[in-house]
């Protein structure tokens, strides 16, 4: 959906949702292209989409993320955690 959306408004260069009414993706039915676009207009929507975007520039090691919602961090965190386990239990000489 991001890259529909991204589509849309480079193809308009319009940032109002509702300008994007024409230009649905054809994997998409008409009728949820509309919703989803009527949706991203409203006032939450964009409130919480604005509060997003701070979030994610004030945070900049929590928002990469590898694999679902485990981020970065706690990702190279459990991967150190490995390392050490591993350097642990095979010591040199050990098969």
């Amino acid at each position: 959906m991001w890259e529909a959306r991204d589509k849309a408004m480079k193809f308009t260069g319009n940032r109002d949702p509702m300008a994007w009414l024409d230009y649905d993706p054809v994997w998409l039915r008409r009728d949820y292209w509309e919703f989803v676009c009527e949706r991203w207009a409203t006032g939450p929507w964009q409130e919480r989409s604005q509060a997003a975007k701070r979030n994610r520039s004030t945070h900049l090691e929590e928002n990469v993320h590898t694999s679902g919602s485990v981020s970065y961090a706690t990702h190279s965190q459990k991967l150190e955690t490995y390392d050490r386990t591993m350097v642990d239990r095979y010591t040199e000489g050990t098969p």
